[in-house]
């Protein structure tokens, strides 16, 4: 990324949503079972929401973020979060869980930074993953 002389502000809005399915067991440097969720604009990016959701029942599980700079070669655990046990049925809605990004509370990125997203536990249905945000732009 060339170096800028003029402010870099967001401009542009940034999502990503992914669905894991496979149990995220390894959790250093090469994690196995993980998604990509968000890359970040060449300027880089702030989130200010992330949640994962269960998709069925599950029992109970953790959900890992982590971040690489490098394409997805080496991958950083930044974030964890409990999903406690859920029964999801017609009458019984599960619940979303909230890593706790905010205006007030954001993650940073770099340019082209990337999230990848994982579970402690497989479900077939998969965990439903969301996270938004804003990329920044500026001129070289």
């Amino acid at each position: 990324m060339a170096t800028k002389s003029t402010a870099v502000f967001p401009q542009t809005l940034v999502s990503g949503n992914a669905v894991t399915t496979a149990a995220n067991v390894t959790l250093t440097g090469t994690p196995d079972n993980t998604v990509p969720l968000l890359t970040a604009p060449s300027d880089g990016a702030e989130i200010n929401g992330l949640t994962v959701l269960p998709c069925a029942t599950c029992a109970a599980t953790v959900a890992y973020l982590y971040a690489s700079k490098d394409t997805g070669t080496t991958k950083r655990l930044i974030a964890a979060k409990l999903v406690a046990a859920t029964t999801v049925s017609t009458t019984a809605a599960a619940t979303a869980v909230d890593f706790g990004f905010s205006d007030s509370n954001l993650l940073l990125l770099a340019g082209n930074e990337q999230l990848f997203v994982g579970t402690s536990v497989a479900l077939a249905a998969g965990f439903s993953w969301h996270a938004q945000g804003r990329g920044y732009t500026g001129s070289v």
